[in-house]
């Protein structure tokens, strides 16, 4: 009886894991369209002077104090509406949305630069935009996992399948992440700051 638990309780570790591993590659595919959706309109609308600003501040002018306050507002904004969606049951859907609109961003910075610079981006696309890219998506994509997580655990709940979320450590998850925003902000402006004469 006890080996018969045993292996039900490995089983559903594994199908839970399984799950995880599925909603998580899920996730991946959805911010990759959304870096061919950016890119596909930096090419159409390369010469939209709000694209040029926000999304590609380095290229057209921008110090490294503004680069890091664009940043940081970006990914404040993302963040802050990421937590507000985890708050409601029915969260995910948009969540979802704020996903590709956060893939289409990063695809549209690296897009614009390779429309102004040709093959002469490849060492900045490399040295400034990849790093940044690759944490801003991690970022991203824990946070989306977040609101998820706990929105499925606010419909479970409703419908009175599972107990309620714990909301702290839902805070604290974002606190963490928003403190991992800062720390790329600030990562981010420095690489310009010092190597963005040399590639830009």
């Amino acid at each position: 009886m006890l080996i018969e638990r045993m292996m039900l309780l490995k089983r559903a570790v594994y199908t839970s894991d399984e799950s995880k591993n599925s909603r998580f590659l899920i996730l991946c595919f959805v911010e990759i369209i959304g870096i061919a959706i950016g890119s596909y309109l930096a090419v159409h609308y390369e010469s939209n002077e709000f694209l040029r600003k926000y999304f590609c501040a380095e290229l057209y002018g921008g110090k490294a104090l503004e680069i890091f306050g664009s940043s940081v507002l970006i990914l404040t904004i993302f963040l802050g509406t990421a937590f507000f969606l985890g708050l409601f049951a029915l969260g995910q859907p948009l969540g979802i949305v704020l996903l590709m609109c956060m893939g289409g961003k990063l695809g549209c910075s690296i897009a614009l630069l390779y429309s102004e610079k040709g093959i002469n981006a490849v060492p900045a696309v490399l040295l400034l935009y990849l790093p940044r890219t690759v944490a801003v998506s991690v970022v991203a994509l824990l946070a989306t996992r977040e609101v998820f997580r706990n929105s499925s655990y606010l419909l479970r709940s409703m419908l009175g399948t599972a107990d309620p979320p714990n909301l702290k450590s839902f805070c604290i998850r974002f606190l963490v992440l928003f403190a991992a925003a800062l720390i790329i902000s600030a990562f981010e402006s420095l690489l310009n700051y010092f190597f963005g004469g040399f590639v830009l």
